[in-house]
């Protein structure tokens, strides 16, 4: 019952009632006390995030605690074990303590230059990140060309994107793809003909368009042929008044004869 109570309770009510809790004498019914109060406490966390922020960068940059910071936070260390700060110590940073004993500045030589090759080392892994990342989007970008070449090639031969998938797995299918068998030295003699076949299109495309224009050429040549032939055939005008041509006796018109009788008349 109190919990239902307390869910039908205004989102003002249940911070003026987390507030009285905290601080019996706030007037939490005086909203500018009660503000004064939250801002305080809002102040209060700013300042303690920015300690612990600079408690971070310190513990970060000091290559005697890299680890220490996670493990206090988290209480496990990276194996998933209790984390235990004197044995963090002695375990990572013996070396340290006793060469400080020892020799106070050959101690902290030591830490200055692994600390500078701890530096180097995160930038490298910073520059390498970088170069990953501008790989991943050089090799995206030629991902993205091909698909729209092959895209093209899809809607100019007419092939729906499924007719072509077998085609595009027998290429680069991370198993059993020709690429991938390519590089292991395992492919097959179908591999080796469908590759033949590959190589060949060009020179039997070439030779079908050679064939197709001599075929044409021919087949033009044949007709010209044919026309002049008819042209031959054909008798001249007959009210031109030019001279007939001769024509084989086997050919010759009845008509034309008489009319030739008669122009000779």
């Amino acid at each position: 019952m109190a919990k239902k109570e307390e869910n039908q309770l205004t989102s003002r009510q249940r911070l003026a009632e987390r507030y009285k809790g905290a601080n019996p004498e706030l007037n939490v019914d005086d909203d500018e006390a009660l503000g004064g109060a939250i801002l305080g406490d809002l102040d209060a966390y700013d300042q303690q995030k920015a300690k612990m922020d600079r408690f971070n960068e310190a513990m970060q940059g000091n290559d005697l605690a890299p680890e220490m910071l996670a493990g206090m936070m988290s209480g496990k260390n990276e194996d998933g074990s209790d984390f235990d700060l004197a044995a963090y110590l002695f375990d990572k940073h013996l070396d340290f303590f006793v060469d400080y004993m020892e020799d106070n500045k050959t101690a902290m030589d030591k830490l200055k230059a692994r600390q500078a090759e701890r530096k180097a080392a995160k930038e490298e892994e910073k520059k390498a990140a970088t170069d990953a990342e501008a790989i991943k989007a050089a090799m995206q970008a030629k991902v993205d060309a091909e698909d729209a070449e092959l895209d093209a090639a899809v809607a100019e031969a007419g092939y729906k994107a499924d007719q072509v998938k077998d085609l595009i797995d027998w290429i680069y299918d991370k198993d059993k793809g020709l690429i991938q068998r390519a590089q292991n030295f395992e492919l097959k003699k179908d591999d080796f003909l469908r590759l033949f076949q590959l190589k060949d299109y060009d020179v039997r495309m070439a030779d079908a368009e050679q064939k197709g224009y001599k075929r044409g050429k021919n087949e033009k040549i044949d007709m010209l042929k044919r026309q002049q032939k008819k042209r031959e055939d054909m008798p001249s005008d007959l009210g031109g008044g030019a001279a007939t041509p001769v024509l084989n006796e086997d050919k010759r018109d009845p008509y034309l004869d008489k009319l030739d009788k008669m122009k000779n008349f």
